[in-house]
């Protein structure tokens, strides 16, 4: 007969195998669950580093481009101010040769044949207009070309020349130096190679 210390004996292995089987079968379901987790787990931190990176990568694409475009500027900038430095160092020197020419002895033939121009495109009687040092020769001139015109001094004309209004004031010539310079500005910009695209 079996004893009773047999029968626990007995009972327990067999509690112990079910505990054992059921133990299994947790630590499968607890392994699964764990890589079920672990894999959503890692899905979300991929997701999530995939966001950041994105974020970061355009942050730095937007940064990089603000940089590339205020550095642009600042080379435009420095371009149009060397070019505009060029450009009056140039017309500063042409000037200065044109003031020399309005001290040579050929000026006054310049300035006759800027009044004749004057005369010869604009009917009628003229008011001339020249720089106050040369308001005598300019009568004289004008006394030879038109005598019923006048000559006035102008604030206006620094280097030399001459311009005029027709008796009523609408039309103007101007046949002036500084005139002349400046149109003469207009063809430095567009043929020097100095102009470039923003």
């Amino acid at each position: 007969m079996i004893n009773q210390y047999d029968k626990l004996e007995r009972f327990a292995e067999v509690i112990n195998k079910k505990a054992m089987a059921q133990c299994k079968k947790i630590d499968k379901q607890t392994a699964k669950l764990r890589k079920k987790q672990l894999a959503e787990i890692e899905t979300e931190i991929i997701g999530e580093t995939d966001k950041k990176l994105s974020y970061e990568t355009e942050r730095l694409r937007n940064q990089t481009n603000r940089e590339i475009s205020a550095l642009r500027q600042e080379s435009i900038r420095k371009l149009h101010t060397y070019r505009d430095e060029i450009t009056e160092s140039v017309f500063k020197k042409a000037e200065e040769r044109l003031v020399e020419f309005t001290k040579s002895e050929n000026y006054d033939t310049y300035l006759y044949e800027c009044i004749k121009q004057l005369v010869g495109a604009v009917d009628g009687k003229l008011t001339l207009f020249v720089r106050a040092c040369d308001i005598e020769k300019a009568k004289e001139f004008v006394s030879q070309l038109s005598p019923e015109s006048e000559v006035q001094a102008s604030e206006n004309i620094r280097i030399g020349g001459a311009c005029a209004f027709n008796a009523d004031e609408t039309v103007f010539a101007d046949n002036t130096l500084e005139e002349s310079l400046e149109k003469q500005r207009e063809v430095f910009m567009t043929e020097s190679g100095l102009s470039f695209d923003e």
